[in-house]
């Protein structure tokens, strides 16, 4: 009860509680003291009707949302984040909000929870991703573009949107420009596996082949027997392709 009353105690408590510890149901528990909770309380009766914003911020109430969420209880958690957004929004908050959705296989609602954080944060990369992400399980592959290609103009570093980037260009029959974008990925000093296996596949089906062959050397010098399999795949499908029988030997 001492640390919930002195806040600058109580928040490092909660954050070594909920991060470093991984003890939730007592980062809970100290939430709700400071939430005005009595400890003893049984953490599933936290239901919307039972909730209250008395003596709480935004920040706590944020918090309690994240250990329901993390305990499985995930309508409790919408309720208390919906009241944190309402005291204060947060990028935070809208992004947990939209996972809850997605937990609850509602992809749509998770889209509109991203759109309505879009409104008041526009230029936030870490939700332009997430509704990126959605539009390609939904199938929208040209809408993800456009999310991703606004991430990049964003942040030009941004790794996770130039990969989706050159993978959508891939696919689409446009190898040369998917490499650039592995290029540039290249560029910012991350060096993979996977990374160079890409560029291999771009640089053969864009019939640079010198570049081709070095890309998958590195890769296989770089690989190991989780990823190897995955390398040596693609470059006897080189092989198959160009009708090269040296690959097999």
């Amino acid at each position: 009860m001492k640390y919930a009353t002195r806040p600058e105690i109580s928040r490092c408590l909660f954050e070594y509680l909920f991060h470093v510890a991984n003890e939730v149901r007592p980062a809970l528990n100290l939430a709700n003291l400071v939430c005005g909770h009595p400890v003893g309380s049984n953490i599933s009766s936290n239901r919307p009707s039972s909730l209250s914003t008395a003596g709480a911020d935004w920040w706590w109430l944020f918090q309690k949302a994240r250990c329901l969420y993390r305990l499985g209880l995930l309508r409790d958690a919408e309720t208390l984040l919906k009241e944190s957004l309402t005291l204060r929004p947060s990028v935070e908050a809208y992004l947990l909000r939209g996972l809850i959705a997605i937990r609850m296989n509602q992809p749509v609602g998770a889209l509109r929870t991203y759109e309505k954080a879009l409104k008041e944060f526009p230029d936030n990369c870490d939700l332009l991703l997430n509704a990126a992400h959605i539009q390609e399980d939904m199938g929208e592959a040209v809408r993800a573009l456009v999310l991703y290609k606004k991430v990049v103009n964003l942040d030009n570093t941004n790794i996770e949107a130039l990969a989706s980037i050159g993978s959508y260009f891939f696919y689409e029959d446009q190898p040369e420009v998917s490499m650039k974008f592995y290029r540039r990925i290249l560029q910012l000093g991350v060096q993979s596996v996977e990374l160079y296996n890409n560029l291999g596949l771009c640089a053969f089906y864009a019939q640079q082949y010198d570049s081709c062959f070095a890309y998958f050397n590195r890769a296989l010098e770089m690989c190991n027997q989780e990823n190897a399999a995955d390398v040596y795949f693609n470059v006897a499908q080189v092989g198959l392709v160009s009708s090269n029988s040296l690959f097999f030997k």
